[in-house]
């Protein structure tokens, strides 16, 4: 076609056969109701409008479609008893998925690439019903505001979401100026990666999280060494251990010995020059320990930060 297709308000009881169609302007589907699409390799030089009413009861399918401009289904409806979008390979500059409502079936945007993708929270498919892999896209638009932990929602609704789909989305927080929710996706990253691990490794997953957020949290791994410190320095304070040797060169202080027990490498003196005893030898090793496995958890962590973000 040399111009535009316009098939406003039409009704087919089948469903459109429209594969490898060369059409040099738009495709205007709006308020059409129809047993489907096959727009399989379609190319369009203006758009495809298939929104404000447009309804389909089988399957929309664009698949490898090259379109400039838009592709919108705003205001559509994807209904039953077949219906979902599948746009796998799609290429397009801004891709309009605010529906009507949530789509009977399934959407597939595997390997697809957009400059934007305008989305509505209230019509996304259900979960397992989504498949985000490889899909890339540069800015997301939204009708109405959809915070971050709503948005890892969004990728969650895909069983198979690896990594990748993660960083697309921390990339593009990252691209609007938003570090923080960028921040805050990597952290659920790592969450969702680690569930897969064997049992030792979601444990060990496990601690890091607790610790400082894989990285990602690195205040909470301060506030874990001030209440450790604190707790130990009132524990000490009411059980003094015995000196070493009773030399009394070094003036007791517990806060500066709970501190000194839980910097694992470096020494401030007071850990050889006491000896705790009882249930304060049972605190001072936990202490150590715990030193230990903070630091080693922040190592961890700041190798995969700076080897992923």
């Amino acid at each position: 076609m040399s111009g535009s297709v316009h098939a406003r308000g039409l009704v087919a009881s089948g469903a459109l056969y429209l594969r490898d169609a060369q059409i040099a302007y738009a495709l205007n589907l709006n308020g059409a109701d129809v047993g489907g699409l096959d727009g399989t390799g379609i190319a369009c030089g203006r758009g495809l409008y298939a929104d404000w009413g447009f309804r389909s009861t089988g399957q929309v399918l664009l698949r490898a479609a090259a379109i400039e401009g838009v592709v919108t289904f705003h205001d559509s409806v994807i209904g039953g008893p077949s219906g979902a979008l599948l746009l796998s390979r799609l290429r397009v500059p801004r891709l309009r998925l605010d529906l009507r409502e949530p789509p009977a079936g399934a959407v597939v945007l595997q390997d697809a690439a957009v400059d934007v993708l305008v989305d509505s929270a209230a019509t996304w498919p259900a979960p397992g019903r989504l498949n985000l892999e490889g899909f890339t896209y540069k800015r997301l638009e939204t009708a109405g505001p959809v915070d971050v932990r709503t948005r890892v929602g969004w990728l969650t609704r895909d069983p198979n979401a690896g990594a990748g789909s993660f960083e697309q989305l921390a990339t593009s927080y990252e691209s609007a100026g938003d570090e923080r929710s960028a921040r805050l996706v990597r952290h659920a990253r790592e969450r969702h990666v680690r569930r897969l691990d064997r049992l030792s490794g979601r444990v060990w997953g496990l601690v890091q999280d607790l610790l400082f957020g894989y990285g990602y949290a690195p205040r909470r791994a301060l506030v874990w060494l001030l209440s450790l410190a604190a707790a130990g320095s009132l524990w000490f304070a009411y059980h003094e251990p015995r000196a070493v040797g009773g030399s009394g060169q070094r003036a007791w202080d517990p806060v500066l010995y709970s501190v000194d027990l839980l910097i694992p490498v470096a020494s401030l003196g007071y850990r050889g020059s006491w000896d705790p005893q009882g249930a304060g030898k049972a605190v001072a090793v936990f202490l150590v320990v715990s030193g230990w496995t903070l630091a080693t958890a922040v190592l961890a962590g700041a190798r995969r930060v700076i080897g992923r973000g």
